[in-house]
């Protein structure tokens, strides 16, 4: 029997806060330290394009393997009868 309702709307409410505030943290934290590596000691130097969505990519796949665990139980949770 499948959950309804409010309830079932809700169901793995506390998961999804979690992996989403987590995948946001991760992804903000590598792409702001790429960005500070790139830069060095001069925080005005300029950044290409590129060099930008490379290291968004970069940011984009680290939350995804670190969120992969939390989204395991997210779905789990949603899926629970």
């Amino acid at each position: 029997m499948c959950l309804s309702g409010i309830r079932g709307t809700y169901q793995g409410l506390t998961a999804t806060v979690l992996k989403q505030g987590s995948n946001q943290a991760i992804r903000f934290f590598v792409m702001t330290s790429l960005r500070n590596w790139y830069k060095g000691d001069n925080p005005n130097k300029s950044i290409n394009p590129v060099i930008t969505g490379a290291f968004g990519a970069i940011a984009g796949a680290a939350s995804v393997f670190g969120n992969t665990p939390l989204d395991v139980i997210k779905t789990r949770m949603q899926l629970r009868l």
